[in-house]
């Protein structure tokens, strides 16, 4: 959302306005020259401010970012193996429509995946969508089956227009080979972002957490566009998948 954009770095600017104020009110005399003071009055303003603003108070529509622009993506892919760095490889991905009653759902998969079993690991959401005015209704994919068996019932959890949250926003439970991988949105910001040689501005970078057999999540980190939806992600393996602008 632009709007959270600029916001962000409004609170930037206002943090340094702040510091700024008491270093010259200081010098003044106007309030006392205990350091400690000053560094608690300058903690507990920014903490304020960074719960309204970076405790994401400010909502983000995320339906702007996941609605469908292009039948067919291609992302440049980076990974490592056992035996090699620095592997290469394209991946061709496509929007498939699955009919939900009188709803069309929407999921991500590769191309060469007709039937969807293997849309779960495709996208970052692993999940089917349906858009509902601004919100967005997931229906988490398990791995091996086709979304095709998807139901009214399935669609249970909601992305709304104005997401906000103070902790981890739960995404989806997806099921894989015997157990639930659970997917969390943990944070946001708002940064450019360099895409070979275009830089996207104000992109909407999301800090996942996913937890699965272990103890401690993986992280995982997607940048999103309002021109082009997901054009980077870093899985948990290190793996990092980027658009090619140059094929849109």
């Amino acid at each position: 959302m632009i709007q959270a954009y600029f916001i962000d770095i409004l609170f930037k600017i206002g943090c340094i306005l702040v510091i700024g104020a008491i270093d010259i009110l200081n010098v003044k005399g106007n309030t006392p020259e205990n350091p400690t003071m000053r560094i608690v009055s300058i903690i507990l303003l920014t903490m304020s401010f960074s719960t309204f603003l970076h405790g994401q108070a400010v909502g983000i529509n995320l339906s702007e970012y996941l609605k469908p622009r292009k039948d067919t993506l291609v992302y440049n892919s980076i990974y490592d193996s056992f035996h090699a760095k620095a592997l290469q490889e394209t991946v061709k991905l496509v929007y498939r429509k699955v009919s939900i009653g009188s709803e069309t759902a929407y999921y991500i998969s590769n191309v060469t995946d007709s039937d969807g079993s293997g849309a779960q690991s495709a996208s970052f959401l692993g999940s089917a969508m349906i858009f509902r005015n601004d919100s967005v209704w997931l229906a988490p994919l398990t791995f091996n089956e086709s979304p095709n068996q998807l139901t009214q019932k399935n669609f249970n959890y909601v992305l709304p227009p104005n997401l906000t949250f103070s902790k981890p926003f739960e995404l989806a439970k997806l099921k894989w080979n015997g157990f639930v991988k659970e997917v969390f949105i943990k944070d946001y910001q708002f940064e450019d972002l360099s895409v070979g040689d275009t830089i996207l501005k104000g992109c909407l970078k999301l800090n996942l957490l996913v937890y699965d057999r272990l103890k401690e999540p993986y992280h995982t980190t997607v940048w999103l566009s309002l021109d082009h939806g997901i054009v980077k992600w870093i899985r948990a393996t290190g793996r990092e998948e980027v658009l090619d602008l140059s094929r849109l």
